[in-house]
C-alpha cells in the first residue's frame, strides 16, 4: 500500500504488506491515523493521576474519584458500582442507522454511571490508588501486586518503595527508573539485581556502589573507579544527601554515564524486535515496555505475559490474541476498539466490559453475551443486525477507528496524552477537545509549596517515615513535577534510524541522532562490557 495521508497530523506513514495481511486477518480497514496519531487517540481516555474529593451518586458517601463533583456523568463508589442494587442492562437502547455510532455511543455512555476509580482485585488499604491490582497499603502509585508504594508509576511486585517508575520485584527502592529485582537501589535508572547502591545506570548484578553508569557484577566502586572495601565505605561514610548534593550528584552520573557506550534499545532475550524496554519477546515492530512471551505485535505499548498477533495495544496482554486497538485489558480474544476490561471474546466497540463475548458498543457488562448497546438479542438477531450496523459505519468512516478524542470521558490535559503528546488549551479547544481549568494555586496553611510549579503539597506519615530511614530530605518538588522528571529520563516512543557508533551497523533506537549518548548496536555493546 505504501504511503498514506493521516487525516489527522497530515505526516506521511507507511503501511507494509505485512500489516495489509493483519487487517485483512481481522477484518477491519487499513488505518487512517499515523501510529503516533492513533497512540494518542487510545490514551486520550486514561486519567491516571488526577483523582478528586467528591461523594457517591448512590450511597453519598465520600469517595475519591477520576471524576470531580460537578461533571457530566454519574458517579458510584467501586462498592456500589458492583453491586446489583442496579442493572446496567437497564439502559440498553436499539441502535439508531439515521445518527452516527459515535455520537449514539457518546450519548449512550454519559446516561450509564461510571466507577469512581479503575481498581481490581482485592486492593486493600488503597484508597487514593487509579489502576491498581491486587495492591496493599499503596498510595497514589499506579501498580500491580504491591505493598507500601507510594508516589510511583509502572510497580509490579514490589515493596516498600517510593518515587519510582516502572519497577519490577524490587523492594526499599527510591527514584528509581526502569529498575528490576533491586533491593535498597536509590537515586538509579535502567539496573537489574543491584542492591545497596546509590546513583547508578544501566548497571546489573552490582552492590555497594555510588555514582557509577556500566557495571557488570562489580562491589565498592565509586565513580567508575574500583576502590578495596575500606576506600569505599571512607569514601561514602561522609557523604550527606540534601537536595542540592542529590542534584549534584544526578549531574555527575550524567557526566559519567555519557562516557559508557549504550546498546541502542533496553531490553534481553528478544528476537527480531524494534523498539524499547522490550524483554523475552519476539517479532515485534515499533513496540515499548513489553516483556515475557509477546510475539507478532506492532504499534503497542505495555503489553505482555504470553499475547500473540495484536497491532495498536495499550496495558494489553495475560493471555490475550488477534486483537486490534484496545486500551488496558487481559485475556482479551478476537476483539476490536475496546477501552478496558477482561476476560472479552469476538467484541468491538465497548467499554468496561468484563467475562462477555459477542457484545457490540456496550458499555458496563458483565457476564453477558450477544448485545449490542446494552440491549440483548438471540444470537440470530445478533448475527443479523451486527453486519448492517458495521456497514452503516463504514458508510459513515467510522468502522476501523477508535474512540475520537472528541467524546472521551476525560479532560484531554488530565489524560496521559498531555504527557506524551503536551497540548497548549486553545489547541485543544479548536480540535474539539473537553478541557479541565486547573484549580487556582491556594497555599494552604503548614504546607509545601513546590520549587517547579509552585502548587503546595503535604506530605503522609509513610513518607516522612520512609525520608528518615534513609536520612533523606524531604524533595521541595510536589510528587506531580517528580512523576514528570522521571517520565521525562525514558527514551521516547519513537524510532530513528542511526548506525552503530563503532562498527556502522544500521539501527533503529529511540535514541535521537542528536543526542551525545555513545549508541552500540548488541554485538559491540556486549564487547565494551
Amino acid at each position: 500500500m505504501g504511503k498514506v495521508a493521516c487525516k489527522n497530523c497530515d505526516g506521511n506513514f507507511e503501511v507494509e504488506v505485512k500489516d495489509l495481511k493483519f487487517y485483512e486477518k481481522i477484518k477491519v480497514p487499513p488505518p487512517t491515523h499515523c501510529p503516533t496519531c492513533r497512540r494518542q487517540r487510545r490514551i486520550a481516555l486514561r486519567n491516571e493521576r488526577h483523582l478528586y474529593n467528591r461523594k457517591c451518586d448512590l450511597c453519598e458517601k465520600d469517595v475519591i474519584a477520576v471524576f470531580p463533583q460537578k461533571t457530566d456523568y454519574t458517579v458510584y463508589c467501586n462498592e456500589c458500582w458492583w453491586k446489583d442494587s442496579w442493572n446496567v442492562m437497564d439502559y440498553g437502547r436499539d441502535y439508531d442507522f439515521d445518527r452516527s455510532f459515535f455520537e449514539q455511543f457518546s450519548e449512550f455512555e454519559k446516561s450509564i454511571p461510571h466507577v469512581a476509580l479503575f481498581q481490581e482485585g482485592d486492593n486493600k488499604n488503597c484508597k487514593y490508588i487509579n489502576y491498581g491490582l491486587g495492591n496493599k497499603s499503596c498510595y497514589l502509585a499506579l501498580c500491580a501486586y504491591c505493598e507500601d508504594v507510594y508516589f510511583s508509576h509502572g510497580g509490579i511486585k514490589s515493596k516498600s518503595c517510593m518515587d519510582c517508575t516502572k519497577i519490577m520485584t524490587c523492594e526499599l527502592c527510591y527514584e528509581c527508573v526502569d529498575c528490576n529485582n533491586c533491593y535498597n537501589l536509590l537515586f538509579s535508572r535502567n539496573c537489574n539485581n543491584c542492591h545497596d547502591s546509590y546513583f547508578l545506570e544501566d548497571c546489573i548484578g552490582s552492590s555497594n556502589c555510588f555514582c557509577s553508569g556500566g557495571l557488570r557484577n562489580k562491589k565498592f566502586v565509586f565513580k567508575n573507579e574500583q576502590l578495596s572495601e575500606e576506600k569505599y565505605l571512607n569514601k561514602i561514610k561522609d557523604i550527606k544527601l540534601t537536595n542540592q548534593s542529590i542534584k549534584d550528584w544526578n549531574e555527575a552520573l550524567q557526566r559519567i554515564s555519557l562516557k559508557v557506550p549504550k546498546k541502542f534499545m533496553n531490553g534481553m532475550s528478544n528476537e527480531n524486535v524494534e523498539g524499547d524496554y522490550i524483554d523475552n519477546c519476539r517479532n515485534l515492530y515499533d513496540c515499548y515496555d513489553c516483556l515475557d512471551n509477546v510475539e507478532n505485535a506492532s504499534y503497542s505499548d505495555f503489553c505482555g505475559i504470553n499475547s500473540y498477533d495484536f497491532y495498536d495495544c495499550l496495558y494489553f496482554g495475560i493471555g490475550s490474541q488477534l486483537c486490534y486497538e484496545i486500551n488496558g485489558a487481559s485475556s482479551y480474544n478476537n476483539c476490536k476498539f475496546i477501552y478496558y476490561g477482561s476476560n472479552l471474546q469476538d467484541s468491538e466497540y465497548c467499554q468496561c466490559c468484563y467475562n462477555c463475548n459477542h457484545i457490540f458498543g456496550c458499555f458496563g457488562l458483565n457476564h453477558k453475551s450477544y448485545c449490542i448497546l446494552n440491549k440483548p438479542y438471540s444470537k440470530e438477531e445478533y448475527e443479523a443486525l451486527l453486519p448492517r450496523i458495521i456497514k452503516h459505519m463504514k458508510s459513515t468512516g467510522e468502522y476501523g477507528e477508535f474512540f475520537p478524542i472528541s467524546i472521551s470521558s476525560m479532560p484531554y490535559n488530565e489524560t496521559i496524552a498531555q504527557e506524551y503528546y503536551p497540548m497548549r488549551k486553545e489547541e485543544g479547544i479548536a480540535k474539539g477537545y473537553t478541557w479541565s481549568e486547573p484549580e487556582k494555586k491556594q497555599h494552604r496553611e503548614g504546607a509545601r509549596v513546590c520549587k517547579e510549579c509552585d502548587s503546595d503539597f503535604m506530605t503522609i506519615s509513610q513518607e516522612e517515615a520512609f525520608y528518615k530511614k534513609f536520612n533523606l530530605p524531604v524533595p521541595e518538588i510536589c510528587p506531580e513535577c517528580r512523576h514528570k522528571n522521571r517520565f521525562n529520563q525514558r527514551n521516547p516512543r519513537k524510532l530513528f534510524d542511526r548506525k552503530c557508533m563503532k562498527c556502522e551497523l544500521p539501527l533503529k533506537t529511540s535514541y535521537a541522532p542528536e543526542r551525545p549518548e555513545i549508541i552500540y548496536c548488541e554485538k559491540c555493546y556486549l564487547e565494551s562490557i
